[in-house]
């Protein structure tokens, strides 16, 4: 080992000699070196290292000669020592600065007034330089008030110094002594943890202007953030010349998840319009009366508009055994139509449709969640089945069942699906008129989205259907009835609808997209379409994958 070392030194003190009295071009991968080098190095695949050494390891050596060159690992630059200072190729480096004493060392002087420019004010910033370099301070306020304090230069040494920054802008609203604007300090990209506080006075001139011309942009989506730049309150002060100059100020409402502003602000023209961008989450779907108000002196200053939450994509399972499905036909067609379920403004039904499948598999149907299960006649549900859709219902789940099979087993089924004992229903195989007169119920089945139902009626198939009867109080909403029981209804304790008979849906005839009443009068169409928007409601409101 020693005898290697030796030779190892041998050769560099001869190829150093050799170097000095020659004083030819060494070259690193390179035959032929260039001539003004005294060194080159070429690869293409590796780099030059340079030593790499922190500021404290770089300024612990002792005498560098000028040009001493380094890679400073803080900076992430090459610095080269110029007999004065490291200067490195990343241009001038940021100073480091501290306010020692936040009390005495920030000084903000000057009368803030809502409206009025800040111009006249001054920060005075007492700062202690440890390393001299550039600097960048911005000064303001959290939430943003409308003014500001900004500097930027280079401080040239170190040790104490004293800036005084002129303010900029006009603050937008009055600020209080329990509700002061909290001014934060940012020093080259840090922010420090000395804040003030500064009081706003509020503007002499009385805002005397009103709220009117509300409107909504837009609309939500249930579980889906809103859209800063398409979601929003558009609203239209009005006053006169003598409140130009006066502040606005209109608070932050949150509506279902949703909020809209808050904004405030001068007020320069008659009349002015002002944008409340939304923020915010949806949390259930519909119709949402959101209340904006303003400070202003004139009636009026308070206007309630509603806000539109389309639900999502809703995923509907069919159970038909063949035929007379909701996934077929012009019942399909319907739901399908972004006229009647869409997201445009004139959509009858806000939301963005339905994914629509089939099934025979009632367990792992459950297991997956479906927001709407639609079981329909020839599909013949056995108790077993019933259970799962019990559990399903109790979490949330929509069930719409539509049956004429004329036996007990139906019967069992509606009372196990609501929690009733076995015997407690009755099921009648019934013969109804061609068309069959709804009760008078106001509610969103009968007074629907797709036509008011008074005094309307529903068509079956012709083969006669299902009646129930001996539902406890309060349990149902009965919408038809006839002397064998109820052939229409909805539970009241959870989403489980009812229709007694298998090809109802067969009547649901078309103009277009738009329900039409049937040949005998029957308004399947428009009761097919009010019960899919309950559905809807009920899937997004509390449903099994969307509650609030």
């Amino acid at each position: 080992m020693k005898k290697n070392i030796l030779v190892l030194l041998i050769t560099i003190l001869s190829f150093a000699q050799v170097f000095a009295q020659n004083a030819d071009p060494i070259g690193i991968g390179t035959q032929k070196a260039d001539a003004s080098a005294v060194l080159e190095l070429k690869s293409s695949n590796q780099g030059f290292l340079l030593p790499r050494l922190t500021t404290e390891q770089r300024d612990g050596i002792s005498n560098p000669a000028v040009g001493l060159t380094i890679f400073n690992l803080e900076t992430n630059c090459i610095e080269s020592y110029t007999g004065e200072d490291w200067v490195g190729n990343c241009g001038t480096p940021k100073a480091m600065v501290k306010i020692l004493n936040c009390d005495s060392d920030v000084v903000i002087a000057g009368d803030f007034k809502e409206g009025q420019s800040v111009s006249n004010t001054t920060l005075t910033l007492k700062l202690n330089v440890e390393k001299k370099g550039s600097y960048i301070i911005s000064v303001a306020a959290k939430p943003d008030n409308g003014y500001y304090y900004n500097a930027s230069g280079t401080f040239s040494s170190t040790g104490p110094v004293e800036l005084i920054i002129g303010g900029m802008g006009s603050p937008k609203a009055e600020r209080t002594a329990s509700n002061p604007d909290k001014i934060y300090i940012t020093m080259n990209d840090v922010e420090s943890t000395c804040t003030k506080d500064i009081l706003v006075a509020p503007s002499a001139i009385a805002p005397m202007f009103a709220l009117n011309g509300v409107s909504s942009n837009g609309i939500g989506i249930v579980n889906s953030p809103l859209n800063s730049s398409t979601n929003s309150i558009t609203i239209s002060l009005s006053g006169n010349t003598s409140a130009f100059g006066s502040t606005y100020s209109i608070p932050a409402v949150t509506v279902n998840g949703m909020t809209f502003g808050p904004s405030s602000g001068t007020f320069t023209q008659n009349p002015m319009t002002i944008t409340l961008t939304g923020r915010g989450t949806p949390l259930a779907g519909g119709t949402f009366p959101v209340t904006i108000t303003s400070n202003g002196t004139l009636t009026p200053n308070s206007v309630t508009m509603n806000y539109t939450v389309a639900s999502p994509n809703l995923r509907l399972v069919d159970f038909n055994g063949g035929g007379y499905g909701a996934n077929s036909g012009e019942a399909l067609a319907l739901i399908k139509a972004a006229a009647n379920f869409g997201t445009s403004t004139t959509s009858i039904v806000k939301a963005q449709g339905f994914t629509v499948s089939n099934s025979g598999n009632m367990a792992s149907t459950v297991a997956s969640k479906p927001d709407i299960i639609v079981v329909h006649y020839p599909y013949n549900m056995n108790t077993a089945e019933a259970t799962l859709l019990k559990g399903y219902l109790d979490a949330g789940g929509v069930v719409l069942y539509f049956t004429e099979s004329g036996n007990t087993q139906v019967a069992l089924n509606v009372a196990t699906m609501m929690g009733y004992p076995s015997n407690i229903l009755t099921n009648s195989n019934v013969t109804q008129a061609r068309v069959e007169q709804f009760n008078a119920v106001n509610d969103q089945i009968i007074k629907g989205p797709f036509g008011d139902l008074t005094g309307l009626g529903w068509e079956d198939d012709g083969g006669g259907g299902n009646a129930m009867k001996g539902f406890p109080a309060g349990a149902i909403v009965d919408y038809n009835t006839n002397a064998g029981g109820s052939r229409v209804f909805r539970a009241t304790g959870t989403s489980l609808f009812f229709v007694g008979d298998g090809g109802w849906l067969n009547r649901n005839l078309l103009d277009g997209t738009t329900p039409k009443l049937s040949g005998n009068g029957g308004a399947n169409s428009a009761l097919w379409g009010n019960i899919m928007a309950w559905a809807v409601s009920r899937a997004t409101t509390n449903g099994i994958n969307y509650k609030p």
